[in-house]
C-alpha cells in the first residue's frame, strides 16, 4: 500500500479469493436455517414478553425480535438499543424470541451494550483487514477499557501509516452501507469447511468445538468469522 493509499477505491480492490467459499457455505447452511425457523413461525404460537418494568408484550415464537418490541415501545428506543437479554442470556436484537421470556433492552451505557458494540466494531474492521491484505485473521476482540483490536496474518507484510486513510475509508463504507448482522448455527464439520483456506480459524475451532458439537458463525458483508 502506497502512500496514496487515501485515493484507492475499494471498488477496485479484488476480492480474497476465500470470500466466494465462505460465502456459498454460509448462504447454503442459512438458507436451510431460515426454512426451520419460517417453519416453526408458521406455527404462529403466542408468547409473552415480560419487560423490566413488569409490562408484558405480545409475541409470536420464532417472528418476534427484540427489536421488534424496542419499535413497539418506542422508535428512538429502538435506535438507541444495541443487544438485548433474553431470560439473562445475550441475545441479539433481530434474532427472534423463541418462547415466553423476560426481556432486557440494552444500549451504550450498559456494560454489556459496550462490549456487543466494540465486538461488532471488530468485525467490521475484520472485513477491512481481509478485503485490503488478503490477510488470515487470527483474533479480535473488544477492550475493556473501550476500543477493540482485529490481528491479522499477512506474511512479511505489515501495516504502515499510510495505509490507515484507506482502511479508515473501508470502515466508513460498510458501516454507512448499514450491513446487517447475521447469526448460523452450524455443525463443527460445516464451520471446519468455511474456514478450510485459515490455518489460525482451524486450529482454534479444531480445539474448541466439541465433537458432534455445534458453532455460531456471523456474517457482516462479506466478513464470516466465528463467535
Amino acid at each position: 500500500m502506497s502512500s496514496e493509499s487515501s485515493s484507492v477505491s475499494l471498488q477496485s480492490l479484488e476480492e480474497p479469493e476465500f470470500w466466494e467459499n465462505r460465502r456459498q457455505v454460509f448462504d447454503q447452511l442459512w438458507a436451510r436455517q431460515e426454512e426451520e425457523r419460517l417453519r416453526k413461525a408458521a406455527e404462529k404460537i403466542p408468547i409473552q414478553v415480560v419487560l423490566p418494568s413488569g409490562n408484558t408484550v405480545e409475541g409470536i415464537a420464532f417472528e418476534t425480535t427484540p427489536l421488534d418490541v424496542a419499535k413497539s415501545i418506542s422508535n428512538s428506543l429502538a435506535k438507541r438499543c444495541i443487544v438485548a437479554q433474553v431470560n439473562n442470556v445475550p441475545w441479539d436484537l433481530t434474532r427472534p424470541l423463541e418462547e415466553s421470556c423476560t426481556l432486557e433492552l440494552l444500549d451504550f451505557q450498559s456494560e454489556l451494550g459496550r462490549h456487543v458494540f466494540w465486538h461488532s466494531s471488530a468485525h467490521i474492521f475484520g472485513q477491512a483487514m481481509e478485503l485490503i491484505y488478503k490477510c488470515n485473521l487470527c483474533s479480535g476482540h473488544p477492550i475493556e477499557e473501550g476500543g477493540f483490536f482485529y490481528e491479522g496474518f499477512m506474511g512479511e507484510r505489515t501495516v504502515r501509516e499510510a495505509d490507515f486513510p484507506v482502511l479508515e475509508k473501508a470502515v466508513q463504507e460498510f458501516t454507512k452501507n448499514s450491513q446487517p448482522f447475521q447469526r448460523l448455527t452450524l455443525t463443527k464439520e460445516e464451520i471446519l469447511e468455511m474456514f478450510k483456506d485459515n490455518p489460525f480459524k482451524v486450529e482454534m475451532l479444531t480445539e474448541k468445538v466439541p465433537e458432534g458439537g455445534t458453532a455460531t458463525v456471523y456474517r457482516c458483508g462479506n466478513l464470516f468469522d466465528p463467535c
